[in-house]
């Protein structure tokens, strides 16, 4: 038998630029949209112990298919030429997305449909084969560092992070 605990969120609030908020390594992050924007970039940086920093990007670049894209620094080109489509995405005007990093994969969520299951080891682009030394590592917080990637930074995004590690955890007994 065991014990399922349910994972407890903050209130939203509006990230601010160059803000750190604690996220560690298998705690989600949510970021909720509340209208459809192309061309509008949301970038989080993620903190290393050592002060080093990683950023996932992503944004839709068409209304109509709700075609959104993903860049993930060290894993491919930083540029949205190469980056990883996200399959499934809501057209819905209010999209909560819920991006959980574990130690081999980034999940990406939009309206309780998984999105991407990018696996450090193996989806890489060519030349980026040390993606998984990069992303596999434990994170102390995140940050929105770029006022290009705070979604037109018009009220439209807001975050919340989990209040416990993990999706769920189990005790067994």
């Amino acid at each position: 038998m065991f014990d399922i605990y349910p994972l407890y969120f903050t209130g939203w609030i509006s990230p601010q630029l160059q803000q750190s908020y604690s996220l560690e390594l298998s705690q989600p992050l949510e970021l909720k949209t509340t209208m459809n924007q192309v061309q509008a970039p949301i970038t989080v940086y993620f903190i290393f112990p050592e002060d080093e920093t990683q950023f996932i990007n992503f944004k839709c670049t068409d209304l109509n298919s709700s075609r959104w894209i993903l860049v993930i620094r060290q894993c491919m080109t930083d540029s949205w030429d190469a980056a990883q489509p996200l399959n499934g995405v809501s057209s819905d005007q209010i999209k909560v997305w819920r991006i959980t990093r574990t130690e081999t994969s980034l999940l990406v969520e939009c309206n309780g449909v998984t999105v991407l299951i990018f696996n450090f080891a193996s989806d890489y682009k060519d030349g980026f084969s040390s993606c998984h030394s990069f992303w596999t590592r434990h994170s102390t917080a995140i940050k929105f560092n770029w006022s290009g990637g705070l979604y037109k930074n018009n009220g439209h995004l807001s975050m919340r992070t989990a209040v416990n590690q993990g999706i769920y955890f189990a005790n067994i007994h």
